[in-house]
């Protein structure tokens, strides 16, 4: 991130922060009070809902008792009612509720006798003579005198708020039951204000679409089916009694009472555009006092970057003097006196370096020639053992180990020769991969044993032969010391395997030596790391160095107590007309 970067994001923050905490904390308390006032209001508006249905009730009560006096007044709807079906004034009778009801302000009324039995219904004038004794029984049970119930209708249904007021003619006991339509009108008078809105809840009102008449009336079943919108909450929910139709059942009905939030959402939405408007504009002004800022401050920044790109161990006469007297005129005298110090010290670290060369150069030199002389010493050694327990064998012994003795001095003249170069450039030939790993795992330390698993017609590698010597060299040495005399045996594989479409030749060196610590395993690789008193620490540097320059990779795998393998992977060659085949020379005749 550049240092203008950062100062505009310094400033950003700086103006964004303040501002961001402002309007969180003040729409936060602003919701907080508003809702506490919505909370009132709703309890408000409960206390005044169940008020008002008690008042329905009382004046359904008030209605019928004056409706009552009426029928004990009138003779002729005594006597109809006392002579019966036969009576001359049977259609009076009839039409007396329907002739009433509306006058009382009712929605509902009927008139029955004793047993039930409907002797005038002004809602539905064709129930007379219908027994219905139910709703007579369940509102007698009630000691409050109300309840909502189903009303039939020749039409439709739907849901009252109903009483009932007994009285006596002619000694005769008869049940005036009337009430008031649940409605939206009736659900709309009874909320207090445009903000709360009042629905009804009916027992069994989810099978309002296959029966109306059982579950209620299609207004009351499509207000329970109302779910919550996301600016209207339930308040609060009053319980009422409730008679199935035909008064057959008793549960309870809820009026549901739901407080609209829209001037809640409203006030936060606009809070947050006026949030919005004012981080606009403290955005602009601080992208505007950065940029200005920033390029009075980056401009001498970037001339002195400018300068100090060019700055190198070569070209030292870099001239950062300035007359400035602020922080940048300080920095730019302290790179000129830096600049100064540098020219004094580099020619002290350029012949720190050649010693450095040189002495690096003196330990790979003597670490490749110790590997170079192990097979000559062995095969030497075991010649001279001959000599004087077998002398006859000798010739023999010769024959057989003399390839190896010839192959580890061409080696070494190879090797003389490359770092009389001191930049060797490599001759890439065709390495006949067997027959090197042969003879490599024949020499050496003949007190461990070597068992060597190679595919019989293995592709050749394409490189510098005396590069995939060393590599094979050290690998196999390595393991070799790992098992100690009398150990091993050290498993060597070869193998051709096939990966992103080319194929491979993979060497495996196996041993089941001490194996490697975790920790030491990242760093087995690295210049100068060593596990063995003694060791130099550039073997698998080496190894590692050269398996990369063949084009290949090298892994290892390794447990404590469990051994070591080293897996190198180089690309095969495809054989080509007139080029060199890199084999050792045949054993001697």
């Amino acid at each position: 991130m550049s240092f203008r970067t950062r100062l505009l994001s310094g400033f950003l923050l700086l103006a964004l922060l303040p501002l961001a905490a402002f309007a969180v904390g003040l729409r936060r308390e602003i919701t907080q009070r508003l809702t506490a006032e919505f909370d009132r209001q709703a309890d408000l508006a409960t206390a005044s809902m169940e008020a008002d249905l008690s008042s329905q009730s009382r004046m359904i009560e008030r209605r019928l008792i004056a409706l009552a006096a009426r029928v004990a007044d009138d003779d002729r709807l005594r006597r109809a009612i006392l002579v019966g079906p036969g009576s001359p004034d049977r259609a009076y009778q009839l039409d007396f509720a329907s002739a009433v009801m509306e006058p009382a302000g009712l929605s509902v009324l009927q008139l029955q006798d004793a047993s039930g039995r409907i002797l005038s219904s002004g809602h539905f004038r064709n129930e007379f003579d219908r027994l219905a004794p139910e709703l007579p029984d369940v509102l007698g049970r009630l000691t409050g005198g109300a309840t909502l119930t189903t009303i039939r209708t020749a039409d439709t249904s739907f849901v009252a708020l109903v009483r009932m007021q007994t009285l006596r003619v002619s000694g005769q006991p008869l049940v005036l039951v009337g009430g008031l339509r649940v409605g939206d009108q009736f659900l709309a008078s009874l909320a207090p204000d445009e903000a709360v809105t009042v629905l009804l809840e009916l027992p069994g009102a989810a099978a309002a679409g296959s029966d109306p008449a059982a579950a209620g009336s299609a207004e009351a079943a499509t207000a329970a089916a109302v779910t919550d919108l996301p600016a209207n909450r339930v308040v609060g929910r009053i319980e009422f009694p409730f008679a199935g139709p035909g008064g057959a059942e008793e549960a309870q009905a809820h009026f549901v009472i739901r407080q609209s939030l829209a001037a809640l959402t409203a006030l936060q939405r606009s809070l947050s555009l006026w949030f919005a408007a004012g981080s606009g504009l403290a955005l602009l002004g601080a992208m505007l006092l950065a940029a200005w800022v920033s390029a009075r401050l980056s401009r001498p920044l970037e001339e002195l970057s400018k300068k100090t790109s060019r700055l190198d161990l070569d070209r030292l006469d870099i001239d950062f003097r300035s007359s400035r007297r602020d922080e940048v005129g300080d920095l730019s005298r302290l790179l000129q006196a830096m600049t100064g110090r540098l020219r004094a010290s580099a020619s002290r670290l350029r012949d720190a370096e050649r010693q450095a060369t040189r002495g690096e150069m003196a330990r790979q030199v003597n670490h490749d020639i110790k590997n170079g002389l192990v097979p000559i010493r062995n095969v030497v050694e075991h010649l001279t053992q001959v000599t004087q327990d077998e002398p006859e064998q000798l010739g023999r012994v010769f024959a057989d180990r003399g390839t190896t003795l010839i192959s580890g001095i061409r080696y070494l003249e190879d090797l003389a020769a490359n770092y009389a170069r001191l930049a060797p450039k490599a001759e890439p030939q065709r390495i006949d991969v067997n027959r090197n790993i042969g003879e490599i795992a024949a020499a050496g330390n003949l007190a461990v044993r070597c068992e060597v698993i190679m595919e019989p017609d293995l592709p050749a590698l394409h490189g510098d032969p005396v590069a995939f010597r060393r590599i094979l060299e050290n690998l196999i040495s390595n393991a070799r010391e790992a098992v100690g005399e009398g150990g091993g045996p050290v498993r060597v594989r070869a193998e051709r395997v096939r990966q992103d479409g080319s194929d491979q030749i993979r060497i495996s060196v196996e041993d089941d030596g001490p194996g490697l610590q975790p920790e030491d395993r990242d760093k087995i690789f690295a210049d100068f790391f060593t596990t063995r008193p003694g060791g130099t620490g550039l073997g698998l540097s080496i190894v590692r160095r050269l398996v990369t320059d063949m084009g290949g990779r090298i892994s290892v795998h390794s447990e404590p107590g469990q051994g070591a393998r080293f897996t190198v992977e180089l690309p095969a060659a495809e054989h080509s007309a007139g080029e060199r085949v890199d084999r050792s020379p045949e054993p001697a005749k």
